[in-house]
């Protein structure tokens, strides 16, 4: 029984560190745009052979944190798609917020998602085919969740009796909006600190507002409100 708890413990404590590995690598990533094995051990207190016990290469990093945010984005709609609205602009409204926090949530797994391309794949330099890959990427599955939305998107739409004339359009100014919002939602959040502590970041554009003129949440709120707006002028034309 004694062995069968320390197998467990040690189970436990590697999950711990695998954790903590992808996020330091998230903010590495978020704060230099690429990540060195060398200088993510020396970040993490561990010998770069130990870490490659975990993720055997940068490519390997970014793919272990992006299949996180696939999961999450998942769930998310598999959420969406279960849940029930009383109209299709409440549906509109309920994807944008779960997305919005999906960024809040975790805004450098979020960046990995959106804005941070992959380590370029190694080739072989004279058979042009690729070098051993990583057991992430080869189980990795890309998940088309574009398509999904859109589908999804469609479905609600014929569910609540409402001709879109252009649904891969419709579907992709709102993520649009959303993306550029939970930007700007994480900027707003980086004033605030920078407004309380008095002190400008200079890696940062210089700018420091006050909550009492601008917060992440009101700004969020004006963001679903004109949301609203668009999807009911889409609705009743």
């Amino acid at each position: 029984m004694a062995n069968s708890k320390q197998t467990r413990s040690r189970g436990a404590d590697k999950e711990k560190l695998f954790e903590k590995i992808l996020d330091t690598g998230k903010d590495l990533y978020v704060k230099e745009g690429s990540v060195g094995m060398r200088a993510l051990a020396r970040k993490l207190g561990m010998s770069q052979a130990n870490l490659y016990n975990y993720v055997e290469s940068k490519r390997e990093l970014w793919i272990a944190i992006r299949s996180s945010a696939q999961k999450e984005l998942r769930k998310r709609m598999a959420d969406l798609s279960r849940q029930k609205f009383e109209n299709f602009t409440t549906f509109c409204l309920g994807v944008a917020q779960s997305f919005l926090e999906f960024a809040s949530e975790d805004f450098p797994r979020f960046s990995i998602w959106e804005f941070i391309p992959p380590p370029p794949l190694v080739v072989d330099k004279i058979t042009k085919i690729p070098k051993e890959i990583g057991p992430f990427e080869r189980n990795y599955n890309p998940s088309s969740l574009i398509n999904r939305g859109i589908i999804l998107f469609s479905r609600k739409a014929k569910e609540f009796n409402v001709n879109l004339e252009n649904p891969e359009r419709f579907y992709f100014y709102l993520y649009g909006v959303a993306v550029g919002a939970a930007q700007a939602e994480n900027e707003l959040k980086l004033s605030q600190v920078m407004f309380k502590k008095k002190v400008v970041d200079p890696i940062f554009e210089p700018f420091a507002i006050s909550p009492d003129t601008l917060s992440p949440e009101t700004f969020r709120s004006y963001v679903l409100e004109e949301i609203k707006l668009k999807v009911e002028r889409e609705v009743n034309r």
